[in-house]
């Protein structure tokens, strides 16, 4: 066998399985990463890669921590082996066992002798891609542009249109009567039980947590689409701006799929639409309504229709596709 069928193939020259020269992802961000890459890198002998060589070396495995798991993006597709810590808390590795769908889970370093075996029987187990909610990010370039509103909004608007959507807000989020959740019970099967129904649309409900969520891995089925109120973030899949120097700012450098201008401000029309780009842009008036709504945390039922029209292009792209 050369070098070559070693990396791109889990298989020696009969049919069977090996891991002889794996390329590995490695996403362990706890106080073990060091001892876990010298171990599948110099005892046996795999080819440990990061998010950068993937592209180059597509690995066949990924070796995480719970740190990791909640650190990094990954296709659910790769087989997984978690390695779990004594210092570990349970409930950190509930989560990351919902979210990465280990086919091993070992105890590190008493179980390290069965990694070997760990890899072989996920390189060997059929893997079906996991089936989620389509969730849908949205944060602002500063605080108070209007992020949570149009979170809620795009939320009420799946709502209306028949899908089970869940709102994710922050704290401070212009809507009453949420129930205030650990950002633990994200991965709960029963998740939508315990969300608080939004008045005026029957097919949508919230739940509060106490910071923003750089990452959400819903999991209950009875989920059609996720809306998370991100807050001050523009690594999101609709990006919250006014048209001043921070929304330029913003929307330039923004992954956004789309971008929602509220309210005119200094900076030209021109220039937003020069630093968005191809990028699909809204433009959403300043309302004395909708700050009234805000005010009286009638979010979404209260917004006006002409406010909200705008918005529902952004909710009508396939399912799991941005904006």
């Amino acid at each position: 066998m050369d070098a070559t069928t070693a990396v791109t193939s889990p298989e020696d020259g009969n049919g069977e399985l090996t891991t002889s020269a794996l390329p590995v992802l490695v996403q362990v961000a706890g106080p073990s990463a060091e001892a876990v890459r010298s171990w599948v890198e110099s005892v046996l002998g795999w080819q440990p890669v990061d998010a950068e060589t993937a592209l180059l070396v597509p690995p066949r495995l990924c070796v995480a921590d719970p740190a990791g798991v909640m650190a990094a993006e990954r296709s659910r597709e790769l087989p997984t082996v978690l390695l779990v810590g004594d210092d570990d808390h349970p409930a950190d590795v509930a989560v990351a066992a919902v979210r990465a769908r280990p086919t091993s889970t070992l105890r590190w370093p008493s179980d390290r002798e069965g990694l070997e075996d760990a890899a072989l029987s996920g390189l060997g187990a059929p893997r079906t891609a996991a089936a989620g909610p389509r969730t849908l990010r949205v944060g602002g370039s500063a605080g108070g542009v209007g992020t949570s509103t149009v979170a809620a909004a795009l939320a009420g608007l799946y709502g209306w249109q028949g899908a089970a959507t869940l709102l994710i807000l922050g704290p401070a989020a212009p809507v009453t009567g949420v129930r205030d959740l650990p950002a633990a019970a994200l991965a709960g099967a029963g998740l939508w039980s315990q969300a608080s129904p939004l008045a005026g649309v029957p097919r949508a409900r919230a739940v509060q947590v106490g910071v923003p969520q750089q990452s959400v891995a819903v999991v209950d089925p009875a989920v059609s689409v996720c809306v998370v109120d991100a807050g001050v973030d523009d690594d999101v899949d609709v990006l919250v701006c006014r048209a001043d120097a921070p929304g330029l700012t913003a929307a330039g450098r923004t992954t956004a799929a789309a971008v929602v201008v509220v309210g005119s401000g200094p900076a030209a029309r021109s220039a937003v639409q020069q630093v968005c780009g191809p990028r699909r842009r809204v433009h959403l008036p300043r309302s004395a309504r909708v700050a009234r709504a805000g005010l009286h945390g009638r979010v979404p039922a209260g917004l006006p229709g002409s406010w909200l029209r705008p918005l529902v292009p952004l909710t009508r792209g396939p399912a799991g596709a941005p904006p």
